[in-house]
């Protein structure tokens, strides 16, 4: 009787050992996909941080160098100016209207 149990017990044991084998091959690919998937998912994320930042970097430059383009222009303009004034010191400037003559409108047309 005792090796009928013994015998039953082993059987038992293969059957289970059997059966969480194949689970765990059912299974495993499952779970390996999960994992892979929550990789990439990390990866995608951190890489979509990264090009946000550089776009944020980008736009920046793209503005300072707008700026400066600008600050160019006025320099730019103002040598000009001087370079005019340097070669004919005669050259009459208009004067800008004083203080009393901009609050009358009439000189404004709208």
């Amino acid at each position: 009787m005792s090796g009928m149990i013994t015998s039953l017990k082993s059987k038992f044991r293969i059957i289970l050992i059997g059966s969480i084998f194949l689970v765990d091959i059912i299974f495993l690919p499952f779970i390996l996909k999960l994992i892979r998937d929550a990789h990439l998912e990390s990866i995608l994320d951190t890489l979509q941080e990264e090009v946000k930042k550089e776009l944020d970097y980008y736009n920046t430059l793209e503005n300072q160098l707008a700026q400066m383009r600008k600050i160019r222009h006025d320099f730019n303009n103002q040598l000009q100016t001087a370079y005019m004034l340097l070669e004919d010191p005669n050259l009459e400037i208009p004067s800008f209207p004083d203080h009393s003559e901009l609050s009358s409108t009439s000189h404004f047309f709208f």
